[in-house]
């Protein structure tokens, strides 16, 4: 199927079935099918609705090499942009060795974050232009030091209103801030003063950059189609996640839709990253025309139908994996004693033991086996509190959210030395481990004194290049000193302040520390420090009576989107309410008339990403005093297995 293309410069481009049947063979083990090579052909501007598991990066992956390979431009390109760099890394991985991966990975084509691109071809050339320094485009350090500039009477006026230093960034370009008072009050004149002295010195948040993007291109009029004419095919992966600013600055980017073609990528269902916490209604995916793919290729058909049930509009999913059938009958929910929380670990290790084989279980090492829940970042309850369990420390007290997810949530110096520990147990890569400290001391650096070190190439770099050639070595050393200390109490963590302030105070020179960046800051210890040192949440159950061993990674759902597990088990949380109680009905097929309301939405789309993660296994964990036997035999009548602990 050959469809139209009414783009001028692709008029001589033709995707047929011999172009993908040789792609295929280039990328190895794939196979696509009818609905799945009508998106590679289409050469129109299109959304494309795939669901879970679906191959959707791979198709964009096949479409672009098949591009690559037939592109006549030394000064047109192809330009992907997504919230990461998935599709840049799937290049790499499966095209880099490849003529075709090259091309792709260098000019003219463009492959990056939707903030990289508006900051490369839009909002960096717009400042450099009005002569704006461009020193550091960082939201914790923007923040950071504008914090540390504000009068005392703004700073007691803010933290009376819990705004703190989230608001030293502005809504909007020009700067708008909202702080509860007019723009006439002594508050807002410090706080508007403290950032414009800060985008002269050149520091700018990554929201701010897009404002300044959106403002940009509104003022030059000529810009569109200059970028059009860079760019006449555009693709965005993981489009559900497109903030309503990004897709107004992409609507604004790419106008002409005789200039340019825009596929978008997505699953409306799992849109969770921008309206999580009510950040923002997102409902933006699909807008226009919509290809869908139905089938995925992860999971079976029982996975498929009992996750499809919390889909919120596209509904249809289809599960074309039949690798671990066996376990048709064995997607559990655990119902167990409040009293009883800390066993669902042990329980769904036990069970997943009892489904897979070593041999299985070995062959997804890389994928494995995880737990997760909506909400990872509070502290443990005692169980007779009513809002138990709310959070995953509420299963497993050796729980650390600052080092889980792929953006760890790094307020303190230690946060960066615990996800570097974390990182060096998981990939035995010293190099990962230097980084990460070196991030955080380039935080403290950068915060208490005059010096400023980028981030590139990297912070480590960064520290080396402002120190002299001859000290070098010395530096070096003194840094893996630092690292070899331990760190498992506040007496050790003192111990390496003290080493930092030896080492790095002098030659950075340091004035004073301004805030708590140093300080130690879990009232609390994670678990056993001699069998899990730097606690990088993973369960590790033995099987007392076979012998048998599994480890489970336990986080949040937003840290594993995109992600594929072996199996994975959902653990009830609190936001508000009970989350996977409140969306029962859902589960059982049996969901309430009417439209729902957002809080209830946003749970549908974490619990069905989570849900869908998984080839081989999914499991609930529930409170049994919040499920009555009413619930409980209509969830075992559409194939759940129930269990209780």
């Amino acid at each position: 199927m050959v469809l139209s293309m009414p783009i001028d410069c692709l008029a001589e481009i033709i995707i047929d079935d011999n172009d993908i049947d040789e792609v295929e063979k280039l990328l190895g083990n794939v196979v696509f099918d009818e609905p799945r090579r009508n998106v590679i052909k289409n050469l129109d501007t299109i959304d494309i609705q795939a669901f879970p598991g679906s191959g959707k990066t791979t198709i964009l992956v096949a479409k672009l090499a098949i591009l690559a390979n037939k592109w006549p431009y030394s000064h047109k390109g192809i330009c992907v942009l997504s919230h990461t760099n998935v599709a840049g890394e799937e290049i790499e991985e499966r095209l880099g060795s490849t003529v075709i991966g090259r091309k792709l990975l260098s000019y003219p084509h463009y492959i990056g974050t939707l903030h990289s691109f508006f900051n490369t071809f839009i909002g960096l050339p717009w400042l450099r232009s009005n002569k704006y320094r461009i020193t550091d485009i960082d939201t914790e350090m923007a923040l950071l030091r504008r914090w540390a500039t504000l009068s005392y009477g703004t700073k007691t006026y803010l933290e009376l209103r819990n705004l703190s230093r989230l608001a030293c960034e502005s809504k909007n370009y020009p700067l708008t801030f909202e702080i509860g008072c007019s723009n006439t009050t002594s508050s807002y004149k410090d706080l508007e003063k403290c950032v414009n002295e800060s985008f002269s010195d050149g520091y700018f948040t990554f929201n701010e950059m897009l404002y300044i993007a959106r403002y940009a291109i509104g003022q030059l009029t000529y810009l569109p189609q200059s970028i059009q004419a860079r760019f006449p095919v555009v693709l965005v992966d993981e489009a559900q996640d497109t903030s309503a600013l990004q897709l107004e600055i992409i609507d604004a980017a790419f106008p002409d839709k005789t200039l340019s073609i825009v596929n978008s990528f997505g699953d409306c269902n799992q849109a969770i990253f921008q309206t999580y916490a009510g950040q923002e209604k997102n409902d933006l995916f699909p807008r226009g025309p919509v290809f869908t793919v139905e089938s995925s290729k992860r999971f079976g058909n029982k996975v498929a139908q009992l996750a499809d049930s919390l889909s919120l509009t596209q509904r249809g999913m289809i599960g074309e994996c039949g690798t671990y059938a066996k376990n048709d009958n064995k997607q559990t929910i655990f119902l167990f004693d409040r009293n009883n929380a800390s066993q669902i670990l042990p329980s769904y290790a036990k069970h997943i033991l009892s489904c897979f084989t070593d041999q299985e279980i070995q062959e997804n090492l890389k994928t494995g086996c995880h737990a997760v829940g909506m909400v990872h970042n509070k502290e443990p309850l005692m169980v007779t509190d009513p809002h138990f369990p709310a959070s995953i420390v509420d299963y497993w007290n050796q729980y650390n959210p600052s080092v889980s997810g792929r953006t760890p949530n790094l307020r303190y110096l230690i946060d960066f030395f615990r996800a570097g520990n974390s990182s060096f147990t998981k990939t035995h890569d010293m190099n990962g481990l230097i980084e990460w400290v070196s991030r955080g001391l380039r935080q403290y650096i950068n915060t208490n004194s005059d010096v400023h070190l980028s981030a590139s190439p990297s912070s480590f770099t960064s520290m080396l290049a402002h120190i002299p050639a001859s000290g070098h070595m010395s530096f070096r050393s003194s840094l893996l000193e630092i690292l070899s200390l331990p760190l498992s109490t506040e007496a050790e963590w003192n111990s390496v302040i003290a080493k930092i302030h030896e080492y790095v105070d002098v030659p950075f020179e340091i004035l004073q520390n301004k805030d708590d960046f140093l300080k130690w800051p879990i009232p609390r210890t994670f678990g056993d420090t001699e069998n899990n040192p730097f606690n990088n949440n993973c369960y590790h159950y033995i099987d007392s009576e076979t012998g048998r061993a599994i480890d489970i990674q336990l986080g949040s759902i937003h840290s594993v989107k995109g992600r594929t597990h072996l199996a994975t088990l959902v653990m009830e949380t609190f936001w508000y309410d009970h989350n996977i109680v409140s969306i029962l009905p859902w589960l059982y097929n049996e969901p309430p008339k009417g439209k729902c309301g957002t809080r209830v939405g946003m749970r549908l789309k974490c619990h069905y990403v989570a849900l869908t993660r998984a080839k081989g296994l999914i499991c609930v964990a529930l409170p049994q005093d919040l499920v009555n036997e009413n619930s409980s035999d209509k969830l075992a009548q559409v194939g759940w297995n129930i269990v209780r602990v």
